[in-house]
């Protein structure tokens, strides 16, 4: 573990892009996959900041989310406002996205819907991979009031994401 973290930090070191000056824009997204019980989801995520301020950048992010269970499909279509904080090469934020998705069960119809605000919690860090472009290697905390089947509960998700980023 000691020897991992020692990796980590001399990576997030030896890649630092400095400060993220005000009015830079982003231009980037992320995917992520998650297998778990009962199914598995592949999540696309573009989006698109703006630093307002010096090491802080505002995102207008979209979602898709598609969902394989054993007996059902879903999509889910979200969009929604967050914002990042860098230090150096890595990053902390948080976002709340607007998710409308759409359940099929074949023996079902007419298909049932849902809508709800997640809130999602997401860190990461990027690496140069060119001039102006980094690999963005993070992942987001998914807090929804209701699961999706719309219990009380809070539904929690954890996803690992690989994505680019384009800063201007």
């Amino acid at each position: 573990m000691k020897k991992i973290f020692l990796v980590v930090l001399a990576l997030w070191a030896a890649t630092a892009v400095g400060a993220m000056p005000k009015g830079k824009l982003n231009l980037g997204g992320h995917v992520s996959f998650t297998q778990s019980y009962p199914g598995m989801s592949l999540n696309v995520s573009p989006n698109i900041g703006y630093a307002i301020a010096d090491n802080v950048m505002l995102d207008l992010e979209l979602s898709y989310d598609f969902l394989l269970g054993p007996s059902y499909t879903s999509s889910a279509l979200g969009a929604g406002l967050s914002a990042r904080y860098f230090i150096r090469n890595a990053y902390a934020g948080a976002g709340l996205i607007q998710v409308f998705q759409a359940f099929e069960w074949p023996e079902k119809n007419p298909k049932p819907t849902s809508s709800q605000t997640i809130l999602i919690l997401k860190a990461g860090l990027i690496i140069p991979i060119a001039e102006k472009a980094y690999l963005d290697l993070g992942g987001d905390l998914t807090i929804a009031p209701t699961s999706t089947w719309g219990y009380l509960e809070p539904a929690f998700g954890v996803d690992i994401c690989l994505g680019i980023q384009v800063f201007l």
